[in-house]
């Protein structure tokens, strides 16, 4: 890697419901999932997971995210990677 290349990074943030992006893991149950997808509600947000399952939540909720950014880029920017690997872990 050459040394003006940008580093990604994995930060955990508390974000407001209506950030949450596909492929941000979230603590659910004591457990760490990974979102593949959200779904958008008249008064919340569908959050559907990588292994299966859904959480419904209301809008306004401030849950807490890993996500993986560019480590010169802001914190709340979503970084665009490839699809990963289902063996990935937020703490490895």
């Amino acid at each position: 890697m050459r040394h003006d290349e940008p580093q990604w990074v994995q930060v955990t943030l508390d974000v407001a419901l209506h950030q949450v992006q596909a492929w941000d893991f979230i603590e659910v149950g004591g457990r760490t999932e990974r979102v593949e997808s959200v779904t958008v509600l008249h008064n919340g947000r569908r959050i559907h997971f990588i292994h299966g399952g859904k959480l419904t939540l209301s809008t306004g909720r401030v849950v807490r995210v890993t996500r993986t950014v560019r480590e010169s880029a802001p914190a709340q920017e979503h970084a665009s990677l490839p699809r990963p690997s289902d063996s990935e872990d937020p703490a490895s």
